[in-house]
């Protein structure tokens, strides 16, 4: 069960229509208990309640029981025994999920919850600017951690920069000698960086090029460290290299143990290495994931056990790392609480916890990072192979897998942490969107309606909805809960189709973004909510809003 104050629908209808549905539930009662799906931390005394409880009736009890706001900032110690299976949601009534899980109502029964972010993100459903000018099909796009500008990467050798709120090109960034297949922005948003098929890793200032690091086939790249002056890079190629750089230079300042195969995906965490310069993960068509200490350029473990290809990965941190220095709904609204006051400033201090604006002082940020990981019970880490699987895995601090996640019947290509850490989106070749649990990678529900392959997946920032980009030519976006059960997803308008995901255990198709000429590569969904960019093999890149 999942549940905020703000997923009680106030409405008549919905409370004649629970009524309605309550009368034909059965009888009696079960004993429950209220935990923490997080840490298993019990909320509350145990509970006598009427098997036709409805979602909306515990909700507000659960709420009545914890006060507002429902779940506060206290970081979630490590789970002692493990991560348990996925549970089952409670759809209409509490008699679901004892039916479901076999349990008697003579036995004590856990009912886990898990706070919702406060706010609420509205579908994006209409296309307000087609913005052609790359010459080949845009592979990448990436907003900056301030919103302000759009990034996108093309087969036409260029990086091209676009003001988000006019929808009006800023520049066009040329300078590479073959596809540009990855972007990623620095924490600061002063710098956006590009992967290339040339061999050359690229960091762009918004007007101009500030650095250029050549030496491996880079096929990926991500920035480091998210907070103020952000001068790190790593970088994975086709040469099986992992490289990390210092952007002002333009220098690479450590070549890390090569893979055997292509690398396919990196990543730069701030978890577990000693002189706090965080962990650095690459996935590797050699079918491992390696795990690195940034200082000491050091192997600290190697991941095993995909039988093929690793072809992409996602942290439970990459919400609060893309948000870098600056404010963030995901980052800061923590899940349906409200952010804490800032510390007093020092003395002679003018602002504290920013730079001006808003921005974050690296202390800030790295606090944010770390109160993330609190709330988070730990870094998890979730793979996608050509061997049709995810795996669920907790690198900072284990060689071993959490959980394999089956159920795709083709290879997967992308995956995505929700902002929370409480889901994991998949797409794949089989053309369907899955949803699994973020914390036990167990399977909660599968999408259908794309009739190409999914290329890529993304998160609403309230964690509610989720956007798919397919091979069919259209973008897609899907609400993770179904209406009635437990809170729906994005606020739900009259017109919205009706369809459910697979048991009804997901939410429906909530609006289909159709428009390009052919298949869509990318998709990225803007920090505060507000924006959607698409682009394609048609060579234009669309901007979406509700």
């Amino acid at each position: 069960m999942e549940t905020t104050e703000a997923d009680v629908d106030p409405s008549g209808r919905a409370v004649a229509a629970a009524a309605a549905a309550a009368a034909l539930l059965p009888t009696g009662t079960a004993v429950i208990q209220f935990a923490s799906a997080v840490d298993d931390t019990p909320t509350g005394p145990v509970l006598d309640v009427p098997l036709s409880s409805t979602p909306a009736q515990l909700t507000a009890l659960l709420n009545e029981l914890l006060g507002a706001p429902p779940l506060g900032w206290r970081p979630a110690p490590p789970r002692p025994d493990g991560c348990p299976p996925a549970p089952t949601p409670i759809l209409t009534a509490l008699c679901d999920a004892v039916g479901a899980a076999d349990a008697s109502v003579e036995r004590l029964l856990r009912v886990a919850y898990r706070p919702q972010a406060a706010f609420r993100v509205r579908p994006v459903s209409r296309c307000t600017a087609s913005l052609p000018g790359h010459a080949e099909a845009v592979l990448a796009v990436a907003f900056s951690p301030d919103g302000q500008v759009l990034a996108s990467a093309s087969g036409d050798t260029t990086v091209r920069l676009w003001g988000v709120p006019a929808g009006l090109p800023l520049a066009t960034c040329a300078g590479h000698r073959g596809w540009v297949l990855a972007l990623a922005w620095a924490g600061d948003a002063r710098t956006v960086a590009s992967g290339g098929a040339d061999g050359c890793v690229r960091v762009w200032a918004p007007y101009h090029l500030v650095a250029d690091g050549g030496g491996a086939a880079a096929a990926a790249a991500a920035a480091a460290d998210a907070p103020a002056a952000v001068t790190k890079l790593v970088s994975g190629g086709a040469d099986g290299g992992v490289r990390l750089w210092h952007t002002g230079t333009g220098r690479c300042e450590r070549s890390l143990p090569p893979h055997a195969a292509a690398v396919t995906a990196v990543r730069w965490s701030g978890e577990g290495a000693a002189g706090g310069g965080g962990l650095v993960y690459s996935a590797s068509r050699d079918r491992t994931v390696r795990v690195f200490d940034a200082v000491a350029g050091t192997l600290v473990r190697v991941l095993g056990g995909h039988g093929h290809w690793v072809n992409c990965m996602a942290l439970n941190t990459d919400a609060v790392v893309r948000a870098g220095a600056f404010p963030s709904r995901a980052a800061d609204g923590e899940g349906g609480g409200a952010p804490p006051p800032p510390p007093p400033p020092p003395a002679g201090a003018r602002a504290t916890g920013s730079k001006g604006g808003g921005v974050l002082t690296p202390a800030a940020a790295r606090e944010r990072y770390e109160r993330t990981v609190g709330r988070l019970g730990g870094e998890r880490l979730v793979t996608g192979s050509d061997d049709f699987t995810l795996t669920l895995w907790t690198p900072a601090v284990a060689k071993a897998a959490t959980a394999r996640m089956a159920g795709h019947q083709q290879l997967v290509n992308d995956v995505a942490f929700s902002p929370d850490g409480a889901y994991v989106a998949s797409g794949s070749f089989d053309k369907s969107v899955r949803l699994w649990d973020g914390a036990s990678g167990g399977f909660v529900g599968v999408w259908r309606g794309h009739v190409g392959a999914v290329y890529q997946v993304g998160w609403s920032p309230d964690g509610r909805l989720v956007l798919s980009a397919s091979k069919d030519s259209t973008a897609k976006v899907w609400a993770v809960r179904p209406r009635g059960g437990g809170g729906g997803g994005g606020g739900g308008g009259g017109g919205e189709p009706r369809g459910r995901g697979r048991n009804g255990q997901v939410g429906p198709l909530v609006a289909e973004l159709p428009g390009h000429a052919d298949e869509v590569y990318a998709a990225a969904w803007a920090g505060d909510g507000g924006w959607v960019a698409t682009g394609g093999k048609d060579k234009v890149l669309k901007v979406w809003q509700h």
